[in-house]
């Protein structure tokens, strides 16, 4: 037997193994495995599930049922909430601007969106400013979540 995927999420088997990879808010994996030669696969899928979901909630507390069900979630989510400061490329003349670029999901197929503020036209400040709220507006669901996972800011543009 190698390794292989099971079904259920964050646990797959291995040679005498079930191993169990949960992600942690930080970015990273924990990891932990389960023998099954003495106790059997299936009573070992049965303790690695118990140990992922003792390991999720410990890790993620209440968004913990959401990042199980939704396989998407961590992969959809930014990096960071922050603009792109970067130089026009369809001037002729160079004008900074600020570019807030995000996916939304139109009858469950992924559209790219994409907000530019030029500094010459706003000011440096009023084009990060709407910048900024574009993304906090596309995430607006997902705040509470990326706060927790440390990607997101605590303060509020007014």
């Amino acid at each position: 037997m190698s390794s292989c995927k099971t079904p259920i999420r964050f646990v797959s088997e291995g040679k005498t193994a079930i191993k169990v990879t949960v992600p942690t808010p930080e970015g990273s994996r924990r990891f932990r495995s389960v023998g099954f030669n003495k106790i059997g696969i299936e009573e070992a899928i049965k303790l690695a599930v118990k140990e992922r979901d003792r390991i999720g909630k410990e890790e993620w507390g209440k968004f913990w049922p959401r990042v199980l069900s939704d396989r998407t979630l961590l992969s959809r989510l930014p990096r960071n909430l922050e603009p792109k400061y970067r130089l026009s490329p369809d001037k002729k003349s160079p004008v900074y601007e600020y570019v807030a670029n995000w996916m939304k999901y139109e009858d469950g197929k992924p559209v790219k969106v994409a907000r530019r503020y030029s500094c010459l036209e706003h000011g440096k400040l009023g084009a990060y400013t709407k910048a900024k709220q574009a993304l906090l507006d596309a995430y607006r669901s997902d705040l509470e979540l990326l706060a927790f996972m440390g990607r997101a800011p605590n303060v509020t543009l007014q």
